[in-house]
């Protein structure tokens, strides 16, 4: 995304792409609980639909080379 997800532009972004999977996310993200970022709410909503893609086979996996410990580095999205 082109904005920092701490911004409000950044914040509005993610609200408007969140929405049309998780409905929930504007109420949310508007009322956050006490000591937790919206930010916070927000990447939580992202990493649920990360994994609602990899149950349902829809995930990409990107990346994969092992680092210089032999460890494999990848994200799936």
């Amino acid at each position: 995304m082109p904005h920092y997800k701490a911004t409000e532009p950044g914040t509005a972004e993610r609200i408007n792409t969140l929405q049309e999977v998780f409905p929930a996310v504007v109420r949310h993200a508007a009322e956050p609980p006490a000591g937790v970022k919206v930010h916070d709410v927000l990447d939580a909503f992202a990493l649920a639909w990360t994994a609602r893609r990899l149950v349902t086979g829809g995930a990409v996996r990107l990346g994969g080379e092992p680092d210089a410990r032999g460890l494999r580095m990848e994200m799936l999205v």
